[in-house]
């Protein structure tokens, strides 16, 4: 069952065993256990070898979503992280994800419960083109107005705010930063230990204030109210590498992917320990994350930008060239100029690092 959160509810097993022998009534499961999906399947075991049937269906309609045949051996089952497991979660967690986001594009507000809302518009704000990212933001608000106590929406809303200068979409930049800032004030004012607020407060602070001293700060209060917060240590992790930090930066980002092994945004956090690793000069690293990000969405132009620098820094030009023209896709009016205006490090080395690789791959000077 989804709550109103960016994580899926899993109703306890011992719950589902009244269910167990039946024929699959989804209604009175939906009706007895409150459940959006349905998650069944069987097995066949064959000496050591299984095979595992599986199928997720909607709750209210019956319809079967997503099913899948998987072969792997029994001992997998017995270990810590378990392939099989692993695969059905994320298969399972990236096709709700993707409902729900296509519910917000379908649907009309009103009708839409307030968890498929903010599911929809963190995704949306995240993989849509750019006529969709900005339709992203009236929806949060939208969902701020219905519920005024709740701090979430308000915090995806400054994370909004911040990806849309980092795409370098924001019409006016300041003011941008001001309501990006009262947003996540105002969600701590809720809750002053929400880690994820502290987290994107400092994020706020990073990319549309530039004071990366009050950033860095904001992440560590977030780390020490839930030290499990995977976008506090991504987030701390590029601010080390706007700082020119390779060694902390790499290591917050690689605790940050091992605390995200199945976040629907997993892109995001492969582009940004994509930054990570360019800081540490360690460019095949940084080239095989962008690239995997990629492979998740193209839309990201931040992860361009980073593979541009990889190629440049192994030599590859014609991968550079490539890749500044799928950037400048999304960005046609870029140019060295205007990057090292807009980010927190242009007045830095690592700024100027990055700036000299887009300009050696065909970036225009201003």
């Amino acid at each position: 069952m989804l709550s109103g959160s960016q994580n899926l509810h899993v109703v306890s097993r011992l719950s589902t065993t009244a269910f167990r022998d039946r024929a699959i009534d989804y209604a009175e499961i939906e009706k007895h256990l409150g459940a959006n999906y349905v998650l069944s399947g069987g097995y066949a075991a064959v000496g050591s070898r299984l095979l595992i049937s599986a199928e997720l269906a909607r709750a209210s309609d019956s319809k079967v979503v997503w099913a899948e045949r998987m072969n792997g051996d029994v001992t997998d089952l017995l270990q810590v992280q378990s392939e099989l497991i692993d695969r059905i979660a994320q298969a399972v967690n990236a096709q709700v994800f993707e409902i729900e986001m296509k519910r917000t594009l379908a649907q009309p507000l009103p009708t839409l419960e307030s968890y498929a809302l903010l599911i929809g518009g963190i995704n949306r704000m995240h993989r849509s083109n750019r006529r969709e990212f900005e339709r992203t933001g009236p929806l949060l608000e939208y969902l701020i107005e219905r519920h005024q106590r709740i701090a979430a929406p308000r915090t995806w809303l400054a994370n909004w705010y911040i990806l849309r200068a980092t795409r370098g979409m924001s019409p006016d930049r300041s003011r941008d930063a001001r309501t990006a800032l009262d947003m996540t004030r105002r969600a701590l004012d809720a809750d002053p230990s929400d880690s994820l607020a502290l987290a994107v407060e400092g994020f706020v602070h990073c990319h549309l204030f530039k004071d990366l001293d009050t950033a860095a700060r904001r992440c560590e209060e977030a780390l020490a109210a839930n030290p499990n917060q995977a976008l506090a240590w991504l987030y701390k992790g590029v601010i080390h590498a706007f700082r020119g930090e390779g060694a902390p930066a790499t290591d917050a980002s690689r605790r940050a992917l091992a605390l995200s092994p199945l976040d629907p945004q997993r892109y995001y956090f492969d582009s940004l320990a994509a930054t990570a690793a360019g800081a540490a000069d360690d460019y095949p690293l940084a080239q095989q994350l962008a690239e995997r990000s990629l492979r998740s969405n193209r839309m990201h132009s931040s992860t361009w930008r980073t593979l541009v620098l990889a190629f440049v820094k192994q030599g590859n030009m014609s991968g550079a060239t490539m890749a500044m023209r799928e950037l400048l896709q999304l960005e046609p009016d870029l140019t060295v100029e205007a990057y090292l205006a807009r980010i927190p490090n242009g007045h830095l080395a690592s700024g100027r690092k990055c700036a000299d690789a887009l300009r050696c791959a065909g970036l225009p000077p201003g």
